[in-house]
């Protein structure tokens, strides 16, 4: 796995997102913006989320 700054994300990477309580979001970049006071906004596609607070072995249901 490879670092990038944030601005560095182009359309199509794959990156991973950590979520609140234990979760792990793998995504596709759609859209990267980067406003004049610096703040980037990111659009991802969401590929494929993990619960990596449950056992390993357990089935998890995605909504």
């Amino acid at each position: 796995m490879s670092g990038l700054n944030i601005e560095e994300l182009s359309k199509d990477d794959e990156i991973i997102l950590w979520a609140g309580l234990g979760g792990m979001i793998t995504s596709r970049v759609e859209a990267v913006r980067i406003e004049e006071d610096g703040q980037v906004f990111v659009t991802c596609e969401e590929l494929e989320w993990a619960d990596l607070t449950a056992p390993i072995g357990t089935e998890v249901e995605l909504a």
